[in-house]
């Protein structure tokens, strides 16, 4: 049934445009005060090399399936801010991604690091 939900919530919440670019429709508290539920993106299909500390990305959860957006918390060799207890570097092409609420956020605090290549594109606008 979570599956059936989460295609659902894909196929609602995703319609391509050219170039490799997609409309996303936000769903959920995670990113507020920056995307507030509602709201609608572009993201653009980026090589994982190019991504930075900051940026705001569109996935598929790797627990869950599930679309979400999160801001990039960390990069392979840098310190992982979601490390508990014992610090450590984030492994070389993973992620670290956390939301903006932290309180009602679902991200590498429950899922741990993600690897670049599964991050389907970088917000570049916020629409509405």
């Amino acid at each position: 049934m979570a599956a059936c939900l989460s295609l659902l919530s894909l196929l609602w919440s995703v319609r391509r445009l050219r170039y490799g670019v997609v409309r996303v429709k936000v769903v959920g508290w995670s990113m507020e005060p920056t995307l507030a539920p509602g709201s609608e993106v572009i993201a653009r299909r980026v090589p994982p090399h190019s991504l930075s500390n900051g940026d705001i990305v569109v996935l598929l959860a790797p627990d869950s399936g599930q679309l979400i957006i999160k801001r990039i918390a960390a990069i392979g060799g840098t310190p992982n801010p979601a490390a508990e207890g014992a610090a450590g570097d984030v492994p070389d092409g993973m992620v670290v991604l956390l939301g903006d609420n932290l309180d009602k956020s679902h991200d590498s605090r429950h899922f741990g690091c993600v690897p670049a290549n599964q991050i389907m594109g970088r917000v570049i606008r916020q629409l509405r």
